[in-house]
């Protein structure tokens, strides 16, 4: 369905409202990418604690080292798991919506957006479309894919696929942060 997601080497993510029943607001969808602050960097022993019991609306997929196209839960039960400012802010949009949202994650602490900027061991955010064609999603294993840009893309696209296209009153993708 959303295949073709990548433009000309820019990342260019889908922002669509499909509303098939007037009745109901289309589902919100909340994207975070980036780096060290939005990867995490506190452990989960170390959570505040107003975040401890988790949520109770949230939809949550990390396409960085999955993409299954569906979205799971998102909870701090590992003590050495690391938890980051999307947590925090998808606890806010839950204390806001009081409903059912998506949130959807692809991150990765110390990369840039270049290569031979980052150290070979990492995944990279670069977006030539030379370079992109050439390399593999990260999903986990530098061995077989060091694209975070395809990450974030295939990932968003495999949810939209799997899960999202499917929800009945549509969704509507609110931010990317």
């Amino acid at each position: 369905m959303l295949k073709q997601i990548l433009l000309s080497g820019a990342l260019a993510l889908p922002i669509v409202a499909l509303n098939t029943n007037a009745q109901q607001k289309p589902a919100s969808v909340f994207i975070t990418a980036g780096q060290s602050n939005a990867d995490g960097r506190v452990y989960n022993s170390e959570i505040v604690d107003y975040l401890k019991p988790g949520y109770k609306y949230l939809k949550y997929a990390n396409v960085t080292s999955t993409s299954t196209g569906e979205f799971g839960t998102r909870t701090f039960e590992d003590r050495k798991a690391r938890w980051a400012f999307c947590d925090v802010t998808n606890y806010f949009i839950e204390q806001a919506l009081q409903q059912d949202f998506y949130a959807v994650k692809c991150t990765y602490g110390g990369t840039a957006i270049a290569t031979g900027v980052t150290a070979e061991k990492l995944p990279v955010w670069y977006a030539d479309p030379t370079w992109i064609a050439e390399n593999n999603a990260y999903r986990g294993d530098i061995t077989t894919g060091k694209s975070l840009t395809k990450s974030l893309t295939e990932g968003f696209s495999d949810l939209v696929d799997g899960t999202l296209s499917k929800l009945q009153q549509g969704y509507d993708v609110k931010a990317i942060m």
